[in-house]
């Protein structure tokens, strides 16, 4: 803020100095903590610093995040020079495409599991698809796990025939097992343990946790200027993980939580909808699924900004029934809301996964694949890893890899990205 509030007083020389400075101190902070700034701050020229910041981390998209940067911010004293060079320049945000050379990858996954085999069939196949557009081809061995019980046993057959990287299991229970034992060869686990485990070395800790989004949406909603939570949840464990992660983190970021109500039943939609207008609240957090959020949204204030993560979106976009979801914001993958984005053709699944939660689980498979190359270079905590089909993808501390989903919204032509917005 100095350093744009200086520059009037400059001569040309020193400008070009003092705006290299300002996108160096910019361009290494993480797009999290970029949100959080534009928020804090009422400069239009420093949003606009900032939001070029926020522009340049979709490597893919630079370019045209840029030309629309330029369209949004005409008068901005950014130098055509330095938007040259930003547009022109690769950093450490592009997308990981090192090919795994050699070697044999086990997959533990529970394909033979009535309550989770097609989950299970969804991530071998993003997976399979990730090693047909791979250069190295490295042998990929799956086995089919059967519970906690069995899994640490399998994992040695796989190290034992020769697994040099292993990635699964996908269940909780699973993983939970499998954390507790020491390991010999990595392993990328796909869920997150039951509770707190010991840091392991070769223990990747990945998965679709949904109170890592609920988090974001608490980030996302405080970037857009909220201050006090409206919270709407389902009677079920899953919503009840949303609504704690949504509000933990709210309460970090100093937001007020005005009230938590209940999804209420057909025959209590009039007292639900009188109790809801009497709670003042700049937004209203929906910790539910599609279904009951298409459900609910006509009983709250349609005026009150409203969001939500990934399970408030069916995966299809110009669905009739998201006509009841206009306007809400949500976060979600980008293999769902950026199906534009150029390398996906070469990805896409040879039969059409039914259902987002499938397509999610999908793109899980594609980006477990693409990390192996990544995890075996020992990343540092803070460093990107992949720019993912599930998101974002960073290393975090004790080896537990975070996303950061595209934020989106409901709108009459269907479901669009919010990155310049």
């Amino acid at each position: 803020e100095q350093r744009v509030k200086a520059e009037p007083f400059l001569d040309l020389p020193v400008i070009s100095d003092n705006q290299l400075r300002i996108w160096k101190m910019l361009s290494t902070q993480a797009r999290e903590a970029l949100v959080e700034m534009r928020g804090e701050s009422a400069d239009p020229a420093v949003q606009g610093w900032i939001d070029l910041a926020l522009a340049a981390t979709y490597a893919e998209r630079k370019t045209r995040n840029i030309e629309q940067w330029r369209s949004a911010y005409p008068d901005h004293p950014a130098s055509a020079a330095l938007l040259e060079q930003i547009a022109d320049n690769t950093n450490s945000t592009q997308r990981v495409n090192a090919p795994i050379v050699g070697g044999k990858i086990a997959l533990l996954l529970p394909l033979d599991n009535p309550a989770y085999g097609n989950a299970a069939k969804a991530v071998q196949a993003g997976v399979l698809a990730a090693l047909a557009t791979d250069a190295g081809k490295p042998e990929i061995v799956t086995y089919a796990t059967g519970g906690a019980d069995s899994v640490v046993s399998l994992y040695q057959q796989a190290v034992t025939a020769g697994a040099t990287f292993v990635i699964g299991p996908l269940t909780r229970d699973e993983v939970t097992q499998l954390a507790a034992e020491s390991m010999t060869v990595p392993v990328l686990a796909l869920n997150q343990p039951e509770a707190a485990v010991k840091p392991q070395p070769r223990l990747t800790l990945f998965g679709l946790p949904v109170e890592s989004e609920a988090r974001q949406v608490a980030r996302l909603a405080r970037s857009h200027g909220m201050q006090s939570a409206l919270i709407v949840a389902a009677a079920t464990p899953l919503a009840e993980r949303m609504a704690k992660a949504f509000a933990d983190e709210w309460l970090v970021l100093d937001g007020t939580i005005a009230a938590q109500l209940a999804l209420p039943a057909p025959e209590q939609r009039a007292d639900f909808k009188l109790d809801a207008t009497q709670k003042t609240a700049d937004m209203i957090f929906l910790a539910t699924n599609a279904s009951q959020a298409q459900q609910v949204r006509p009983w709250l204030d349609a005026a009150v900004p409203t969001y939500g993560t990934s399970h408030l979106y069916d995966g299809a976009a110009k669905s009739i029934q998201n006509q009841d979801l206009l306007a809400v914001h949500f976060v979600d993958a980008p293999w769902l809301v950026e199906p534009d984005r150029p390398d996906y053709p070469a990805l896409l699944p040879a039969e059409q996964m039914a259902g987002a939660e499938l397509q999610r689980l999908y793109a899980l498979g594609l980006d477990a694949y693409r990390l192996v190359a990544a995890l075996t270079d020992a990343p540092a905590a803070g460093k990107i890893l992949l720019e993912g089909a599930t998101g974002r993808i960073t290393m975090q501390e004790n080896n537990v890899l975070t996303r950061e989903l595209t934020p989106a919204q409901f709108r009459r032509e269907g479901v669009v990205p919010e990155h310049m917005d």
